[in-house]
């Protein structure tokens, strides 16, 4: 079981995306907070993918603003995951969107 995360570095909509290496940090974070997810392995699937777009909050939660996804299910799962994620102690300038594309892969 793996989670691969790749760095987008254009938004949906152009909006204001965040530097490669602020985008970087925080794909570390949200790579050791999300696990891939057991119901794909109970149910055969062997590959999904999400990709999120997100901002970060005063306080450090996560702000999804939108996402594109494979399977309904693993978007689910990603939402809570992420809104259970806060970032603390990484410089980023507010306004400021990242884009990531999960690959959850059955190896």
């Amino acid at each position: 079981m793996i989670l691969m995360i790749g760095l987008v570095s254009q938004g949906f909509a152009g909006e204001k995306t965040a530097s490669s290496k602020a985008n970087e940090e925080v794909a570390k974070v949200v790579k050791a907070k999300i696990q891939y997810p057991s119901f794909l392995k109970a149910d055969g699937v062997k590959k999904a993918q999400v990709l999120v777009e997100f901002s970060i909050n005063e306080n450090g939660t996560l702000n999804v603003l939108n996402t594109n996804e494979s399977d309904k299910r693993v978007k689910d799962y990603v939402m809570e995951q992420l809104g259970n994620i806060q970032i603390q102690d990484l410089e980023m300038e507010e306004g400021e969107v990242y884009v990531l594309k999960l690959n959850f892969q059955l190896l």
